[in-house]
């Protein structure tokens, strides 16, 4: 498995000299590293890790790059998974683009050509945007990794982002992590504890969804998102490198 040295460094726009020196180590060093013609200790891969921010597995090459996990997708698609393929085209089709069979055909997809390959890297790159997604380029390529679940539960949490409303965000605010923490705990308490415990959380819940509800009063009717708002969305999560929507 060949290392990404090289790749990493020149995508951040790093010298062999820069890294060199961070590390006390020769330029022709970092050389022969890079063409594999010397080996880092372990010590050495360690220190390249940390000063390009990435895991020494996936500096290994050992470790999923945004590439395989495209790749994977690509041939899940065209195998007919049902749920990733809704959560590709849905996706699509919040952004006003056509479904991806309507894109490429079974072959392009199965062989991941390259302009599938662009494709992929031009329109879903959030993806690795999100803690999920980086986590995915934290772990080894034989570890039992459950990749198109991964996905499609990122995909989901982004187009929500995408489609929201003032209504909706303000329950995410207001709401949303109490009754979350209610449903997640419920099991528990509603056996174990007494009626008057029991009939405060219950209480409390029932405050903060009436509160919501007297609050969106104050907001505008919820709408269709259109692609173009969708987009513009999308666009500034990517530029922000994943911050924000808006």
């Amino acid at each position: 498995m060949k290392n990404r040295i090289r790749q990493v460094r020149k995508k951040q726009g790093v010298s062999q000299e820069k890294l060199a020196k961070s590390l006390g180590i020769t330029r022709q060093a970092i050389s022969q590293y890079e063409i594999e013609n010397r080996k880092p200790d372990i010590e050495t891969w360690q220190k390249l890790a940390d000063f390009l921010g990435v895991s020494v597995s996936y500096l290994q090459g050992t470790a999923f790059n945004e590439t395989d996990i495209f790749k994977i997708i690509s041939q899940t698609y065209v195998d007919g998974d049902p749920f990733l393929v809704q959560a590709i085209d849905q996706h699509l089709r919040i952004v006003g683009m056509k479904p991806l069979k309507e894109v490429f055909s079974s072959d392009d997809l199965r062989n991941f050509t390259n302009d599938v390959e662009n494709f992929f890297s031009s329109n879903f790159q959030f993806i690795f945007l999100v803690p999920l997604g980086k986590s995915m380029l934290q772990m080894e390529k034989s570890a039992p990794i459950e990749v198109i679940d991964y996905v499609n539960s990122i995909i989901d949490s982004v187009d929500t982002k995408l489609e929201s409303t003032p209504i909706s965000n303000l329950f995410d605010k207001k709401v949303n992590d109490e009754l979350a923490k209610f449903v997640r705990d419920k099991d528990v308490f509603l056996r174990i504890e007494n009626k008057e415990d029991i009939e405060i959380k219950v209480y409390k819940l029932a405050s903060t969804l009436a509160k919501f509800a007297n609050d969106i009063k104050d907001l505008p009717e919820n709408s269709l998102t259109t692609p173009e708002k969708a987009r513009k969305r999308l666009n500034n999560f990517v530029n922000s490198g994943g911050k924000s929507f808006e």
